[in-house]
């Protein structure tokens, strides 16, 4: 019978898992050897008048190794106790008044912005209920499929856009036409959006279909907000013929009752407006929450969710490193031994069933 050996590290609030080469009840898998030393090929085996003893996987160097699990075993691990106390949520979540939904992200001077849209508008980060998120606050994001985790917020304002000081790598496409952006009323169920001749900025090289841009400044809270790029034109030799065509605006509900999944308008509209300063923006979509009320640990002052076993421990490991630092070994021994007593200790706390306590032979119940 097959039987798998998991071990586990850690590396600063992370764990990662490793798997041990596989082996079996009789032991590891045979690599395969000569029954006298020193042959290593099955020729020079035999030709010694040994035997060849042939392996059933593996070899010297794997059997036994520690490494990346290479294989699925469902509801094969259970975690307990990773909580890392990094940031203190102290409200009740609530929405529209401390948690918000984002429709996706972006990246603005290499800092992370996310998003929201509304159905004829954007967000007003600065008016509320949006207040909750200032500059310098921190967010909690939950739901992404990539940023969850403490957010600090950069700046706000009344474009949708929240700019946090998260920096990202990599260049994400934002055109801005100074008074050289015309966007188009809806036709066949999509708009136009293209530039001014001689502005120099070719819409249809810089987007392709199945994007999805982030409109403001466009003249009207209408065309402001979260779209997807239907087409682009063809090449043309003039920046106005040369646009992109949006349709599908993505939304978050407004409201008391807001709604959890994204609204999707299919049948869209347009304020038909020329020579705006419009932005552009290429964005991701990644509908999430963001909350905010956050504290995150900056100092000794952030209070630990520790307890009392874990917070005695602490003082010993640092009474430990304490007496290393001034050579004082023995000293450093003596509270080493008592800082892993004291884990065990906050590790026995939390062991599930009775604690059986063993009497002595003469002891009365």
């Amino acid at each position: 019978m097959a039987y798998k050996k998991y071990a586990y590290y850690n590396k600063g609030n992370k764990i990662a898992l490793i798997e041990k080469a596989d082996s079996t009840s009789s032991g590891f898998l045979a690599v395969a050897h000569c029954t006298l030393g020193g042959y290593t090929t099955k020729d020079t085996c035999e030709a010694a008048g040994g035997q060849w003893i042939p392996g059933s996987g593996g070899s010297i160097e794997t059997v036994g190794e520690y490494k990346s699990p290479a294989s699925t075993v469902a509801k094969g691990l259970e975690i307990e106790y990773t909580y890392a106390p990094t940031y203190h949520n102290a409200s009740n979540d609530r929405l529209q008044t401390n948690k918000f939904y984002i429709n996706g992200w972006t990246v603005v001077g290499g800092y992370l912005c996310f998003l929201r849209s509304h159905e004829t508008g954007v967000a007003n980060w600065d008016a509320s209920p949006y207040t909750a998120a200032g500059d310098d606050e921190y967010i909690l994001v939950e739901g992404s499929e990539r940023w969850n985790g403490i957010h600090k917020i950069k700046s706000t304002g009344s474009n949708g856009i929240l700019e946090t000081y998260t920096k990202v790598s990599g260049n994400f496409i934002k055109a801005t036409g100074s008074s050289n952006i015309t966007i188009a009323s809806v036709s066949d169920n999509k708009a136009l959006i293209s530039a001014a001749n001689g502005s120099n900025i070719w819409l249809n090289a810089q987007f392709s279909a199945g994007d999805y841009i982030y409109l403001g400044n466009g003249g009207s809270s209408t065309n402001n907000g979260f779209w997807e790029i239907s087409s682009v034109a063809a090449d043309a030799g003039t920046e106005s013929d040369s646009g992109i065509y949006i349709t599908n605006k993505y939304f978050c509900h407004t409201g008391e009752n807001t709604l959890s999944t994204e609204g999707i308008d299919t049948t869209i509209t347009t304020s038909g407006q020329s020579s705006t300063s419009a932005a552009i923006y290429k964005v991701e979509r990644d509908f999430c929450t963001i909350k905010t009320d956050i504290t995150a640990m900056e100092d000794e002052t952030f209070e630990l969710d520790l307890t009392r076993y874990q917070a005695n421990a602490v003082i010993l490991y640092m009474r430990a490193k304490l007496a290393e630092e001034m050579g004082n070994i023995e000293l450093y021994e003596y509270y080493t031994a008592k800082f892993t007593k004291q884990l065990e200790k906050a590790s026995g706390s939390r062991k599930y069933g009775p604690h059986i306590v063993q009497g002595h032979g003469m002891t009365r119940k």
